[in-house]
C-alpha cells in the first residue's frame, strides 16, 4: 500500500487525502461489501474479518447496504412545510420509476443544504436488498457509501464486490451513486465512465456549490497503474484516499428491513414481558412476605388475646352468674311487681261505677282480674285503661270475650305478662 509522501515520490503531481470525517459510534461493528468478494467487518474504524457470506459475522453491526441495491439521487424541493416532505420525495420516486410496484417502497431522504430553487435533499431507495442481508439483531442499516471513509465533498470511486462505484459527496453525504460499467482493472473505461457521469451531473442545481473539482480515488483497493491512467485521462485532478470504514456513520432507521423490525418488535415485546414477569414475581414475593410477616403478627396478637381472655375468664363468669342471680330478685326490687302496688292502679283504673273486681291474683309475674261489668263495653274499656296506664307499659294486656249473663251483666277475666316473659310463664 502506498499512500501519502510515498506516493508523492512517485507521482508528485498527485496529492494524497487524508480526509477529515468525524467518527460517529467507532466502537460498534459495521459490515460493508468488500471491494473484491464477499464481505469486511470493522470495528472501531479497523478491520476485524472478512467472509464471503454476511451470515458469517456476529450479530449486533450495522449492516452497510451494497451500491448496487440502492438507486441514490438528488432532488430540489421548494420551500414548504417539512410534514409534506415525505409525499414529495416519493412523487420524485414515481417519477423516476423506482417505487415498488408489488409491495412497499424502502426510502430514506434527508436534507443536505439549500440553494436558489429551494431545499436540496438526498434520496436512497432500496432497489433490491439481498435476503442474506435482513439479520435480525442488526444494529441498523445506512448505504455502504455513507459508511465508508469517502471524502466530504466531490466525486469518488471505489471498488464493491470486484465493480467500480461512482459517488458524489456533500457535506459527507452521498447525492449520487452510479455502478460503472467498466473492469476495475482498466483507467481508461473508468475515466471514460466517470467523465459521462461528472458531465450529466454538471447542469444539476444540487451539484453547483461546495462541489470539489477533483476525483477522489480509493487505493488500495484501486491499484497504482488505474490510478495513472485516470490522470492521464481525466481532465481533473486525481487525489487518493485509504478505503475503509472510520465509524458507524448515520444510521437511517427508515431503511431497516420490514422483518428486521418485527423481529426486534418481538425482542423488545419479549424483553417487556419477562421484565413484567419478573416485576410481577418480586411484587408476588413482597406481598406473600408482607402477609407471612402480617400473620404472625396476627398469631402472636391472638396468643395475646386468649392469654388475656384466659386471666380474666373467671371473673367474667363470676359477673355473669351474679347477673342471672341480679335478674332473678329483680322482681323483688321493682315497685311495679309489688301486689299492693298493682292492686292500687288497677282500682284507680275502674270506673266510677258498672265494675266490681272479684279476685285479684299475681306471683310477681302475671297478673289476673276477674270481675263482673254491668256489660261487655265496660269490662273492655277497663282492658284499654289498663293498656294506656304509664304504670303497666312493660305488660301486655288480654282479655278472652266476657261472659254474658242472664241478667245482662258481664263476667270477665283480664290477663298481664311482662312483654319480655316466656310463653309458658
Amino acid at each position: 500500500m502506498i499512500l501519502g509522501c510515498e506516493f508523492e515520490k512517485l507521482f508528485p503531481s498527485f496529492a494524497v487525502y487524508t480526509g477529515d470525517r468525524s467518527i460517529l459510534k467507532a466502537n460498534n461493528a459495521t459490515i460493508v461489501p468488500a471491494s473484491d468478494r464477499g464481505w469486511v467487518l470493522f470495528s472501531g474504524g479497523r478491520e476485524e474479518s472478512r467472509s464471503l457470506e454476511v451470515t458469517g459475522f456476529p450479530k449486533g453491526a450495522v449492516v452497510g447496504i451494497p451500491s448496487s441495491a440502492v438507486s441514490l439521487f438528488s432532488v430540489t424541493l421548494p420551500p414548504t412545510d417539512a410534514s409534506l416532505h415525505e409525499s414529495m420525495v416519493f412523487s420524485q420516486i414515481e417519477k423516476r420509476g423506482l417505487e415498488n410496484r408489488q409491495g412497499e417502497t424502502v426510502f430514506d431522504f434527508q436534507k443536505v443544504g439549500t440553494n436558489e430553487e429551494g431545499d436540496v435533499f438526498s434520496v436512497t431507495v432500496v432497489v433490491h436488498l439481498p435476503p442474506e442481508l435482513e439479520i435480525p439483531g442488526s444494529t441498523g442499516y445506512a448505504p455502504a457509501a455513507a459508511l465508508r471513509s469517502h471524502p466530504k465533498d466531490g466525486p469518488a470511486i471505489w471498488l464493491e464486490q470486484g465493480r467500480v462505484v461512482l459517488g458524489v459527496f456533500s457535506g459527507g453525504v452521498p447525492m449520487h451513486l452510479e455502478i460503472l460499467s467498466a473492469s476495475a482493472e482498466s483507467g481508461k473505461a473508468i475515466a471514460t465512465d466517470v467523465n459521462l457521469a461528472l458531465m450529466g451531473l454538471d447542469g444539476q442545481p444540487e451539484f453547483q456549490q461546495g462541489m470539489s473539482d477533483c476525483l477522489y480515488v480509493a487505493s488500495p483497493p484501486v491499484s497504482v497503474d488505474v490510478v495513472a491512467d485516470l490522470k492521464l485521462a481525466l481532465s481533473i485532478p486525481v487525489e487518493i484516499y485509504e478505503d475503509g470504514v472510520d465509524g458507524q456513520g448515520d444510521v437511517r432507521p427508515r431503511l431497516e428491513p420490514a422483518s428486521v423490525s418485527r423481529a426486534a418488535k418481538r425482542k423488545r415485546a419479549a424483553k417487556r414481558n419477562v421484565a413484567l414477569l419478573v416485576a410481577g414475581l418480586i411484587l408476588y414475593a413482597v406481598v406473600i412476605s408482607w402477609l407471612w410477616i402480617e400473620s404472625r403478627a396476627t398469631k402472636s396478637e391472638i396468643e395475646s388475646l386468649e392469654r388475656r381472655v384466659s386471666i380474666v375468664e373467671p371473673d367474667v363468669q363470676h359477673i355473669q352468674m351474679i347477673e342471672e342471680r341480679w335478674k332473678q330478685l329483680s322482681p323483688a326490687f321493682d315497685k311495679a311487681k309489688f301486689p299492693i302496688v298493682q292492686l292500687s292502679r288497677i282500682t284507680s283504673a275502674l270506673p266510677v261505677s258498672g265494675v266490681v273486681v272479684r279476685e285479684y291474683r299475681t306471683n310477681g309475674q302475671t297478673v289476673r282480674i276477674r270481675g263482673q261489668a254491668r256489660d261487655v263495653q265496660l269490662a273492655n274499656r277497663l282492658l284499654e285503661d289498663l293498656k294506656g296506664m304509664d304504670f303497666f307499659k312493660s305488660y301486655e294486656w288480654s282479655m278472652p270475650n266476657p261472659k254474658v249473663e242472664q241478667n245482662n251483666t258481664a263476667t270477665f277475666e283480664i290477663e298481664g305478662k311482662p312483654r319480655y316473659a316466656s310463653a309458658d310463664s
